[in-house]
């Protein structure tokens, strides 16, 4: 129809519907609805349950598993396995359990065998150190019985010592045959080589030992070194071999170090360069090898023309006890530790030794040491400075050491080499041109090629102080060159200077001597020492020089003579029965509390801790055995002693005899009348030494025995009585050796002393028949 024909109703309808009826419908829709949603809500959890049982079942299954091996439980295996994705997850995990199970006791296998082989390494090295703490305790222990016996022996060895230098000495001094004069020097000689042995000895003991202290002191380095050339000089002389000294003009005079032990290893190396040289010189040259700035190097080298080194015999060079040559033709003595000694000192002190050599052609020692120098002490106005002298020599060493020797003391010094092929016009032209800028002349005859008289005119001594100078004045023509003055090149630069100082004219002699041997006024003195041969050296010596000396063989003897009068010096050993020179001092200074007397321990046990403890008891100084006559001398006026602590090895040997006659001659340098008077001294004393031991073993007194064993050693040192020395030996009684005491020891000594007496009564009773 055509839309804008207007609507028309057609008709209408009429629709009645029941209200009850659509309510029951619409419940009875809403409860089937209801019905139908939870039934279907049911079927599905059922379902919902039965396909997650199916999948979350082996999965909780193999959770359970994984605890398991959580806990430890290792190689424990799903049995019943799904046919799906899970079983495979369920294969893996049985198999990761067996390798796990698998890795785990192959794991505990090897901890079990680290465990054994932990628990014997522990086992081992429990062991090895109860082991090194036995050898250390044996270690600690042997080192303070060394240190103890070499104390007593040093006493031992030091009291025969003391007492054949001190009667050489007096015996020198008497009228000898040239023989007699000869064995004398011999005998010192002698002594002299065994105190140095037992010097380097127990230096190298105490390097050992860790012992060794350094005392850092200011002092002169030119002084050390010129002192240190004089005392070798005379060894040089008698080889007929130049010793020369040099010092170059960089060296500091002033250091501060050590300089006991600088001097110590001088004397080693210059010592040594002397013996291997048979022909030739020693070179000393020092020199200032580096700087900083509050410490420079010194190195100090000494040159020989000796029998050389070869290069495979220096490696042991430096090692303890060893020598180039072999035992079978080895010509020099000695004990082979000195260059070790020096050596080791010198890297104490924070420097080296090193070695240049080849066999013929000499060796070159350089040792190189760091000090601290001091600035130099102002001096009084030189006399020589601006002055100038000229100096002729015959040698490249000779020029260089006089050079730096006048150049120490003050002058400008010019040289002149003089050799075979020399122009002597040249020269005598050239002196003439200079003549008036030289206030000294000096000629050097050492190796002289020509005299004085062709190199001086008449003019020239006219004008000028000439001076002739060698080693020693005994060595110079006296007849022809009387007109000159002469001076020992063996003299210090302040010596010299001094002398040419105090000379308004050229010099006329040698040096001023030293000082007289007696003091300058006699003084009362106390001896007490209980061996009556160093009591009666002692006693010698002071009544020579003038002294009055008092005696006394023990404390109560000395008591008495310390009470009744006063002394200006007092000598006590420290090593004597019952009361010894500690205590003895202590009773002193408690009898007299204002006592000023210097009261001096005398003993042979040199080790530093003794010296420090008998200084420290409240001795005022300290000497050493044996007892040099400079040392006493130096005592008596009241003067410094420098010691040098050292301590002694035993040397004595067993023998199978009980008396030896020979050794007893030797002993008493073939003096068959001291020899008997000894014996008879023996044979009164031996019933009393013999009751006194066997009373003090038998009261196991320990004191008793030591005192009676210290008088035995005294006489075995003047007797030939090897096994009886022998015994003694072994029987030493000492603090750290009393608990360990055998007196087993004691009965033998007993026996021996009863074979020495029936000996004794065979030898006199022979002398008596006959």
């Amino acid at each position: 129809s055509d839309d804008t024909e207007p609507l028309r109703n057609i008709g209408s309808v009429h629709l009645y519907v029941s209200r009850r009826q659509l309510t029951e419908n619409i419940k009875q829709i809403f409860s089937e609805g209801l019905i139908f949603f939870f039934a279907m809500l049911i079927l599905a959890a059922l379902l919902t349950i039965i396909i997650s049982r199916r999948i979350t079942r082996p999965i909780f299954l193999l959770l359970d598993y994984l605890n398991k091996i959580e806990k430890g439980k290792l190689g424990e295996v799903i049995e019943n396995l799904e046919n799906n994705e899970i079983g495979d997850v369920q294969k893996g995990f049985n198999s990761m359990s067996q390798s796990l199970l698998a890795n785990r006791m192959q794991l505990d296998q090897k901890i079990k065998t680290a465990t054994v082989e932990l628990i014997n390494a522990i086992s081992d090295l429990e062991y090895k150190n109860r082991e090194l703490g036995i050898a250390r305790d044996q270690a600690q222990n042997a080192d303070r019985v060394k240190s103890q016996f070499l104390a007593n022996m040093s006493h031992e060895i030091r009291t025969p010592i003391h007492g054949i230098q001190g009667f050489v000495n007096l015996l020198s001094r008497t009228e000898l045959k040239p023989d007699q004069k000869r064995y004398t020097d011999i005998i010192n000689q002698s002594t002299h080589d065994l105190s140095a042995i037992i010097n380097e000895v127990l230096d190298f003991s105490k390097i050992e030992s860790g012992n060794i202290e350094l005392h850092e002191t200011e002092f002169s380095l030119f002084e050390l070194l010129e002192s240190t050339r004089d005392s070798l000089f005379t060894t040089a002389m008698e080889k007929g071999i130049d010793l020369y000294l040099t010092l170059y003009s960089d060296t500091p005079n002033f250091l501060l170090g050590d300089p006991v032990r600088l001097k110590q290893i001088l004397i080693n190396l210059i010592g040594n360069a002397i013996k291997f040289t048979d022909q030739g010189y020693v070179n000393i040259t020092v020199f200032m090898q580096d700087e900083y700035i509050n410490q420079c190097s010194i190195r100090i080298n000494i040159e020989d023309s000796g029998i050389g080194i070869s290069e495979q015999d220096q490696p042991t060079l430096f090692k303890a006890f060893k020598q180039i040559e072999s035992d079978s033709n080895r010509r020099y003595s000695g004990t082979g530790l000195g260059l070790v000694i020096s050596k080791n000192m010198a890297k104490l002190m924070g420097g080296d030794i090193t070695l240049q050599s080849s066999p013929g052609s000499g060796s070159l020692f350089s040792l190189t040491l760091p000090f601290v120098p001091v600035k130099e002490k102002s001096l009084t106005s030189n006399p020589f400075t601006g002055q100038a002298v000229m100096i002729y020599c015959f040698t490249p060493y000779s020029q260089s050491e006089l050079q730096s020797l006048f150049n120490r003391i003050g002058f400008d010094s010019e040289t002149q080499l003089i050799d075979g092929d020399s122009d002597l016009d040249t020269i005598k032209s050239q002196l003439s041109q200079n003549l008036n800028y030289f206030s000294l002349i000096v000629m050097d005859l050492r190796h002289k090629t020509l005299a004085p008289d062709d190199l001086f005119d008449t003019h020239i001594k006219d004008k000028k102080n000439i001076i002739v100078m060698h080693y020693d004045q005994t060595l110079v023509d006296s007849n022809t060159l009387a007109t000159y003055p002469f001076l020992s090149i063996i003299n210090t630069g302040s010596n010299l200077r001094q002398i040419l100082s105090a000379q308004k004219e050229p010099a006329t002699g040698m040096p001023p001597q030293p000082n007289s041997n007696r003091s300058s006024r006699p003084k009362k003195i106390l001896l007490v020492d209980d061996n009556p041969i160093n009591l009666k050296l002692a006693v010698e010596l002071t009544q020579l020089w003038g002294h009055h000396p008092y005696e006394a063989s023990h404390a109560r003897q000395a008591m008495q003579l310390f009470k009744r009068m006063s002394f200006d010096l007092i000598l006590l050993d420290i090593q004597m029965p019952e009361i010894d020179g500690v205590d003895l001092m202590k009773m002193m200074r408690e009898y007299k509390p204002d006592l000023d007397t210097p009261i001096v321990a005398i003993t042979a046990n040199v080790m530093d801790m003794e010296k420090e403890r008998l200084l420290k008891a409240g001795f005022n100084a300290y000497i050493s055995k044996p007892i040099e006559e400079e040392k006493l001398r130096l005592l008596l006026e009241h003067q410094p002693v420098i010691e040098n602590t050292d301590s002694t090895p035993d040397f004595a040997s067993a023998s199978e005899l009980s008396i030896d006659y020979d050794l007893t001659m030797r002993l008493t340098a073939k003096n068959s009348k001291l020899a008997n008077e000894i014996f008879t001294l023996l044979q009164s004393d031996l019933p009393d030494y013999r009751s006194a031991l066997q009373n003090a073993v038998e009261s196991k007194s320990i004191e008793d025995i030591a005192a009676i064993v210290h008088k035995l050693q005294g006489v075995t040192c003047y007797a030939g009585l090897p096994r009886l020395k022998q015994l003694l030996s072994n029987c030493l009684v000492t603090d750290e050796l009393k608990d360990e005491f055998h007196f087993q020891t004691c009965t033998e000594i007993i026996r021996e002393l009863g074979n020495i007496e029936h000996q004794l009564e065979q030898f006199f009773a022979s002398r008596h028949s006959a």
